[in-house]
């Protein structure tokens, strides 16, 4: 018994063009057949432009980028043993990619395939999906089981990293002499490589004077990344300072402006205030015969740091400068009470104790 016109599989082949018009990409990617129209339950392969994935949107010559294609079913039967077929349209010349085959689709369900392509020559490339490409499953709709997706592929040295610093902060905006602060900058990659093992450098610029602070490292920025880099510095000598921060001071890295790497922010540093210095006195038995007669002066800052340099008078008489420990040791008293003074910098304060004799 013969079939009906109604009831034969119309077998076209896959017509597949390329399209050049301006910068855009076309793929005519199939003729048109019939919709089926048996009553049966039957599978319907489908896939749209949206359905295809690529890791890298943007691959150079070489790159192997992974393609994948989300197959639906979207009939009331499963699919089974759906073979996929992948292409790369260049220059109006077809190459196939690979195979795959997903081993069921559902009715109602979707699947992901996926192939690896390695991504040359440079240009513009036509991706091509195409479900079930021998028609071995008969389907609801033989007309939407192909999809293409274009991709550019660059030349490599068109893609080089750019690196700049900017937005220094410091964690004390006005800080005192010999205080410790922290300065952070924000580095960016605004190109369109990544970067490895950035030098980041803190200088410290003080009367036409450089002075490194710190060198620090970032292992990694890819492109548009940015990450934020700290560095501590004890804020000397009193003055206008200016913190220069230069990524990449020794151009190791080949980037594609090399004129922004730099950038500074100016600082003052300040004199210690009255309030600033301290002076602690201990009584204590130097010679071991009951009487504290004897005293340990220190002088210190408002950080709990030695003053190096302060005038030290006792009861009115000029007794030394204190060294690097900031402390002097004074023996013997008469009994009573005695006065101490320290004077730094225009700066002074006073204590006092008291002797056994």
């Amino acid at each position: 018994m013969s079939d009906s016109p109604g009831r034969n599989k119309i077998l076209t082949s896959l017509v597949l063009s390329l399209m050049l018009v301006g910068a855009g990409l076309f793929l005519v990617s199939q003729m048109s057949k019939p919709a089926l129209s048996d009553n049966g339950p039957m599978p319907d392969l489908t896939l749209t432009h949206q359905d295809i994935e690529f890791n890298n949107s943007q691959p150079t010559d070489g790159d192997v980028v992974r393609i994948c294609a989300n197959i639906h079913n979207v009939g009331n039967d499963t699919a089974l043993e759906v073979q996929v077929d992948f292409f790369d349209y260049f220059n109006g010349t077809p190459t196939k990619i690979g195979r795959t085959m997903i081993p069921e689709i559902p009715a109602g369900h979707n699947e992901t395939t996926c192939v690896d392509w390695t991504a040359r020559p440079t240009g513009l490339h036509g991706i091509l999906v195409k479900a079930d490409p021998e028609d071995y499953i008969p389907e609801l709709n033989e007309d939407n089981n192909a999809a293409d997706k274009s991709i550019q592929v660059l030349p490599k040295q068109d893609l080089l990293p750019d690196l700049t610093p900017y937005d220094i902060v410091f964690s004390n905006e006005h800080p005192k002499e010999g205080q410790s602060i922290t300065i952070c900058v924000t580095v960016k990659n605004i190109g369109d490589a990544a970067a490895e093992d950035i030098a980041v450098r803190f200088i410290d610029i003080f009367n036409n004077s450089h002075q490194t602070i710190a060198t620090k490292d970032i292992s990694r920025l890819g492109a548009g990344e940015a990450a934020e880099v700290c560095a501590d510095w004890q804020a000397q000598p009193v003055g206008s300072h200016i913190i220069l921060v230069k990524v990449d001071p020794e151009n190791k890295i080949s980037e594609k402006n090399e004129d922004n790497n730099a950038t500074d922010e100016r600082i003052t540093v300040d004199p210690l205030d009255q309030h600033d210095l301290y002076l602690t006195l201990v009584v204590f038995d130097n010679d071991a015969d009951g009487k504290w007669d004897d005293v340990v002066i220190l002088v210190s800052n408002g950080e709990h740091r030695a003053v190096v340099g302060a005038e030290v008078l006792i009861d009115g008489a000029f007794y030394g400068n204190t060294p690097d420990t900031g402390t002097l040791f004074a023996y013997n008293f008469d009994q009573g009470w005695h006065v101490v003074k320290a004077y730094f910098n225009g700066d002074d304060v006073q204590g006092e104790f008291y002797s056994q004799g």
